[in-house]
């Protein structure tokens, strides 16, 4: 099952249960963050190293112990560092329409009338403890863990309110939101058509943009070149073939927009440290590598 969908369409949780959570590790077949969104709302906790991640254009750096609010709809992905990191992912619309106490303050957040703050350290300890809360009591599965997931959630809304940790939202500029929707374009175009060649005219083409002007417009957003994001997320596309297929490893090669196999093993090390058959190893030695929401 894949963990990070470009523009996810799969549900996370269940109606009467809307949560879902992931562990993400090294060995993990979507360890990189590709750029997405999805309608849900995310909550990602650092528990070592670092996670470089970027919400629409703002970048963050989280460590351990720090943690990323991150509203429905945001466009966002990250750059992991020796990261182990975990995501809980949940449609806070679901998980509130039957409770009337507090509705105005509800209907803010879900309007996106308030714009919650995204980034906590060490300092927001009142909103990291029920972030943690959530997040331990769903990871244990003990009697009345859906209980405390839930009442946490209230908790931390209503503390996020009462620190004032998040703002009257602003409309955006049009240019702003032109913007947004070109990364989203070109974001989801690779996401449809990566198994294929792509040259960077045919990345611009799809925004219209000449390809000078996109390479930096593009790398504003991603901090990579439009041919190194595509070679990333292709060896992501790849990680987790070689983790749910039986494909030889020249078949995952062609699959992912690869027309050779030898270069394909090149930069498959380049940006994961090792070849696709010592991945593969791995992946024997350890099935599943937390693909699976806990």
């Amino acid at each position: 099952m894949r963990y990070i969908e470009y523009q996810e369409k799969r549900n996370h949780g269940s109606s009467d249960f809307p949560f879902a959570i992931y562990h993400v590790n090294l060995l993990h077949p979507r360890y990189i963050m590709t750029y997405h969104w999805h309608k849900e709302t995310e909550i990602i906790r650092v528990l070592s190293g670092e996670l470089a991640i970027t919400l629409n254009e703002t970048r963050y750096v989280l460590h351990a112990g720090e943690c990323l609010f991150i509203s429905s709809g945001t466009l966002h992905g990250g750059i992991p560092k020796s990261c182990v990191y975990e995501c809980l992912v949940f449609n806070m619309e679901t998980a509130i329409k039957n409770i009337h106490m507090g509705k105005t303050d509800m209907e803010y957040i879900l309007k996106s009338e308030y714009s919650i703050q995204s980034y906590y350290s060490a300092e927001e300890k009142v909103v990291l403890d029920e972030i943690n809360t959530m997040f331990d009591a769903i990871c244990s599965k003990e009697p009345g863990y859906s209980l405390i997931v839930q009442g946490s959630l209230y908790v931390l809304l209503g503390t996020i309110l009462r620190s004032n940790y998040y703002t009257k939202q602003d409309i955006l500029p049009v240019y702003a939101k032109r913007k947004i929707r070109q990364y989203k374009t070109v974001l989801a175009f690779i996401a449809d058509h990566y198994s294929e060649p792509l040259t960077l005219d045919d990345l611009a083409g799809c925004v219209h943009m000449n390809s000078r002007y996109f390479c930096r417009f593009f790398k504003e957003l991603t901090q990579q070149s439009p041919i190194d994001y595509l070679n990333s997320y292709r060896i992501e596309a790849a990680c987790e073939k070689i983790s749910t297929t039986d494909k030889s490893i020249t078949e995952i090669a062609f699959d992912c927009g690869f027309n050779d196999a030898s270069y394909f093993v090149k930069v498959f090390k380049k940006y994961k440290k090792t070849t696709p058959s010592q991945y593969l190893h791995n992946e024997l030695e350890n099935p599943g590598s937390q693909s699976e929401p806990l």
